[in-house]
């Protein structure tokens, strides 16, 4: 039972630690080009890794629910975490990808 409380609270710090730092990297602008860049320069990669998080996160419910219906709340809670959390980086990855192309920068600094 200690393993399964151990288990359950890591999943749910990991979980949560990792969902505010995306969500706290979406209010950097420069964060948010940079993923935008990226995202455009490999789109195929782009569509692979939003397939595989959402497969992700659509079996980490699944096996959660399972679980705790199999009298396990614990390790079932421990896959819903993980499912909502592939779930928020899915969200967020679409969410990046269809906002518009920011301006480009300046290259002109001071004194030019």
């Amino acid at each position: 039972m200690h393993v399964e409380l151990v288990m359950l609270l890591v999943a749910v710090g990991v979980s949560i630690a990792t969902t505010v730092v995306v969500l706290r990297r979406t209010r950097d602008a420069g964060w948010v080009r940079d993923a935008q860049l990226t995202m455009n320069a490999s789109p195929g990669w782009t569509v692979l890794s939003l397939v595989f998080h959402g497969l992700g996160a659509a079996a980490g419910f699944v096996i959660g629910a399972v679980f705790i219906s199999g009298g396990h709340p614990a390790a079932g809670w421990v896959f819903l975490c993980l499912g909502g959390m592939l779930g928020v980086l899915v969200g967020v990855q679409i969410w990046v990808a269809r906002r518009p192309f920011p301006p480009d920068p300046s290259i002109d600094g001071p004194g030019r």
